[in-house]
């Protein structure tokens, strides 16, 4: 998904429809062969997430932030996949990431201080303008997190979307807490609620396209069995 850009407008920033999401869940239940290949799929993925999961064990021994602590718990509890958890726990967190794998710094070559005139852009809603550098670990960010959730798409759909489709208020709750932190040390201070709303965006697009992705794996998986002899 090397074009999954959520600074280049295009699908991310299509309005989100929570009921068209959730009757798209509800399509995919009423195919039970569907639902038993993607699981197929899924649990070619489980060792990588478990793996994961014992990472994430040893992150939340060492935490000391209560509240992102309790987010996470959350998450967890709703059986959230460990490596979608991890991959919204890497923004500025560098130990993290080395752990993981999941390294969003960008290359060397991106200054850390440089600002507008050299292609920096405003998040939505937000008036400062952020450093090259800063740009590229959010995207990264967000990019991770897709790669998380289309490593396991229908759990992902069953998991961080409530009954009405929307994405559960304890990620994006999460995420807004991260972003939030992360600029702060990076003096592009943001408040709460407009967090809020860029992660809301972010974790919106990245639903939006793992929807797409399922939908894709579906009409691939009719056709094989089409050209089956």
């Amino acid at each position: 998904m090397s074009d999954f850009e959520f600074f280049g407008g295009g699908d991310v920033a299509e309005s989100y429809d929570p009921a068209a999401v959730e009757r798209f869940k509800e399509r995919i239940k009423q195919n039970a062969q569907f639902i038993a290949a993607l699981q197929q799929q899924e649990k070619k993925q489980k060792g990588k997430d478990d793996a994961l999961f014992q990472i994430l064990l040893k992150w939340i021994k060492k935490n000391q932030n209560r509240g992102i602590m309790l987010l996470v718990a959350k998450l967890i509890e709703f059986n959230v996949p460990a490596g979608f958890i991890l991959a919204l726990l890497l923004l500025g967190n560098e130990e993290l990431q080395r752990e993981a794998g999941m390294d969003l710094l960008p290359p060397p070559e991106v200054d850390e201080h440089s600002q507008a005139d050299a292609g920096a852009v405003a998040l939505p809603g937000h008036d400062a303008a952020l450093p090259l550098r800063v740009r590229a670990e959010i995207n990264a960010w967000g990019k991770n997190m897709y790669q998380a959730a289309a490593d396991f798409p229908f759990r992902i759909l069953e998991t961080i979307l409530d009954v009405q489709g929307n994405i559960k208020k304890v990620a994006v709750d999460l995420a807004a807490n991260l972003l939030s932190e992360f600029l702060e040390r990076n003096g592009v201070p943001m408040e709460y609620e407009q967090a809020f709303s860029f992660a809301q965006f972010m974790l919106q697009g990245i639903l939006k396209q793992v929807k797409k992705d399922v939908e894709k794996y579906q009409l691939d998986t009719v056709q094989a069995d089409q050209d089956r002899p």
